[in-house]
């Protein structure tokens, strides 16, 4: 069996070349047949502008895994990985007065 590693990957604005617009869709998707097994990583970027310091709560849903940074923090990390059947949670995000 091959082994494999999990790598940290840092990304700068640079980084992230193209542009998702989900148009009516609220979710971020990425989805696609594969027939035999693969480990597909996908990242994605947003800004908040917010006028004080908050604490924000969000419904998180998944079928694999999340990992959510703000402001270089790592503040989520939730891998229930249920095949095809959405996993979700809240949680709160905290951020601070500006742009996140």
């Amino acid at each position: 069996m091959r082994e494999r590693t999990k790598k940290n990957v840092q990304k700068t604005a640079d980084s992230f070349s193209h542009v998702y617009f989900p148009f009516e869709n609220p979710r971020f998707e990425f989805s696609s047949f594969i027939s035999n097994s693969h480990i597909l990583s996908v990242y994605g970027k947003t800004f908040i502008d917010l006028k004080q310091d908050s604490s924000l709560p969000f419904l998180l849903s998944t079928c694999g895994s999340v990992v959510i940074w703000v402001n270089g923090t790592k503040q989520v990390e939730y891998s229930p990985f249920t095949r095809n059947q959405p996993s979700t949670t809240e949680i709160k995000l905290e951020f601070k007065k500006g742009d996140n």
